[in-house]
This record gives structure tokens, C-alpha cells and sequence, in this order.
């Protein structure tokens, strides 16, 4: 949830810890305070929240029936559910900031630790077809190569680049 818009943003609300992060003028860094929510956005903050738990409460079965009978999902819960869902495609976050001051920069790398699913974990290929080109991108192994085919429609013939762990590609 941002904290102001347009030159008057001045920072974040973090939906999972309930907490603003207010970052300072002039920092190179993404450099912020942590606070309480600002009072105009403490109703909107909650709301999203709820919100917020509600979807990753949908995406496990142990967590929806814990929260339809009341019961609370901690931070930790939510975190590790929502990892999850990502991994099987249900839920995709959402981060705002302003990349030319580099405010929000640090809490989406942060974020990229804490609840995006290692690539080594995922079971499928991604892929994605159009009208102007197809291309299609093999899993990440730990000790493999990534492959990817690509096709435009300059060419009716497919490329596939390797790149090994010595970062060197061949076509």
C-alpha cells in the first residue's frame, strides 16, 4: 500500500508485518524508517491485509479451514503459504516504489528472498505463444544448463541458446 502518490509518495505500508516504512530523502540506498501506520491509512491497510490473508488462505486447505473457523494465520504462515502459491501459479504479488529515487527497491529484493519459490523448485517450463513469436524456456537445474528456444517471425528457423555455468552461450 503506498503512503502518498505522485511527488507527494514518501513510502510503503507492508501488508504482512502491518508496519510503514517511510523512506528517507535523498538516500542513494532505499534507505527507510520503520513506523506504525500513518492513521489516514490504518483502515485501508487492514483492509488489504485481510484481504491479502484471506487469497493465501484460499490456496491451502489447512489454512482456509483454521481461518473459516477463526482462527489467525501467523506472518510465518502466510509467508511460506504464499511461496507456495506462487510455485503452482495462484498468487502473484504486487510492489510499489519509485525506482528513479530507489525507494521500494530494497523491500522487493527482500521480498524476492522471502517469498518467491528457488527456480530449482519448479516442476514445468515456462511458455508463451503469440502471433509475433513463440518462445519456450527450460526448467533450471542446479548443476544443468538453461535452454531456450525462440522464434520470430524474421526467421522460420529456431535458435537454441545454451548458457553454461561459465557464462559462455553458444548458437
Amino acid at each position: 500500500l503506498p503512503i502518498g502518490a505522485g511527488e507527494d509518495f514518501r513510502g510503503i505500508v507492508n501488508l504482512f508485518t502491518g508496519k510503514a516504512h517511510v523512506y528517507k530523502a535523498g538516500t542513494q540506498t532505499g534507505e527507510y524508517t520503520e513506523s506504525d501506520v500513518p492513521a489516514e491509512l490504518q483502515d485501508r491497510a487492514q483492509e488489504l491485509r485481510t484481504e491479502l490473508f484471506e487469497a493465501i488462505a484460499t490456496t491451502n486447505d489447512a489454512l482456509l479451514e483454521r481461518y473459516l473457523d477463526g482462527g489467525e494465520i501467523t506472518t510465518d504462515e502466510a509467508l511460506a503459504a504464499c511461496r507456495e502459491a506462487m510455485l503452482h501459479g495462484q498468487l502473484f504479488p504486487v510492489f510499489c516504489g519509485a525506482a528513479e529515487k530507489t525507494w521500494g527497491v530494497r523491500a522487493l529484493l527482500e521480498a524476492l528472498v522471502q517469498i518467491v519459490p528457488n527456480p530449482a523448485h519448479t516442476r514445468s517450463a515456462a511458455s508463451s505463444t503469440d502471433a509475433a513469436s513463440v518462445m519456450s524456456a527450460g526448467m533450471a537445474r542446479p548443476r544443468g544448463r538453461l535452454s531456450a528456444t525462440v522464434r520470430t517471425p524474421c526467421s522460420s528457423r529456431s535458435r537454441t541458446a545454451r548458457r553454461s555455468s561459465s557464462a559462455r552461450c553458444r548458437w
